[in-house]
């Protein structure tokens, strides 16, 4: 069987598409604005060049994300917490939640031992915008997530942990008073973690040793290392984390195919 799942967040459409189970095509795309449908069409139909097959053949089509009403050749969408917990039982079974990060906002979804979704949460502080402040820190620096990703954790300085607008503005000012880059970018993604795990808080979590991490920023070295220390937990990021929700998605469709039109084309 083939099926499909499409994550169509703020910055990024992501697409999966396996064949029992496998990934046989997968697509990342910028998600656009007006033209947000004309783009993600295209970047399914990347996917679909990549699997190698035609439209035809795929026979459940799960969508999510918060573009999920913008996908014109999929049905009735799914939320976000579902697809995650779908992916968590795939791919991480043995996780007893899941703190998804992405560029606008973040969810957390604390699971029973079967699987199934106990408790979920989303970002409550005031526009936790973990992705969106890392995409302006780069503008602003010129630097790329490869460098990013070399960044010395460091507790030396200090930007706002209650919202994104802030902490850019206090990032701003830090370099205005002539702190160095790193130590600003440190402050930054540190105020980021804080954030992230006010949501975790929010959970039960029957094991807080078995937490997977996933979303764009997932692959972010030193947001996972700020995550650790200011928390003292350990967190698994599984493979190709941007394309958690899609996965899940994907995972759904196949499941309620013949069940469930709500994942049907």
């Amino acid at each position: 069987m083939i099926t499909a799942g499409v994550d169509v967040g703020v910055l990024y459409t992501k697409t999966v598409i396996l064949r029992d189970g496998a990934v046989l095509g997968r697509s990342a795309a910028d998600t656009g604005g007006a033209g947000r449908a004309k783009n993600i069409s295209a970047a399914w139909e990347r996917a679909l060049r990549e699997a190698g097959i035609s439209e035809r053949e795929v026979e459940g089509v799960c969508v999510t994300g918060r573009g999920k009403f913008d996908v014109p050749f999929a049905g009735e969408p799914v939320t976000l917490p579902v697809c995650l917990a779908e992916a968590a039982r795939a791919l991480c079974p043995d996780a007893t939640c899941v703190l998804d990060l992405g560029a606008d906002f973040g969810t957390a979804v604390s699971l029973k031992p079967d699987g199934r979704i106990q408790e979920f949460a989303f970002s409550q502080k005031c526009s936790l915008g973990c992705g969106f402040l890392v995409e302006a820190l780069m503008d602003r620096t010129g630097l790329d997530y490869r460098a990013l990703n070399s960044l010395p954790y460091s507790e030396a300085e200090t930007v706002s942990d209650g919202c994104a607008v802030f902490a850019e503005m206090d990032f701003l000012s830090l370099l205005n008073r002539g702190v160095p880059v790193e130590a600003a970018l440190a402050a930054a993604v540190r105020s980021i973690a804080v954030r992230a795990l006010v949501m975790l808080h929010e959970l039960t979590i029957a094991d807080r040793s078995k937490i997977c991490l996933s979303g764009g920023l997932a692959a972010l070295a030193p947001l996972v290392t700020a995550l650790e220390k200011q928390s003292g937990l350990t967190f698994t990021v599984p493979g190709s984390p941007r394309e958690f929700g899609a996965m899940g998605a994907a995972l759904l469709a196949g499941k309620r195919k013949g069940e469930d039109p709500k994942c049907m084309p």
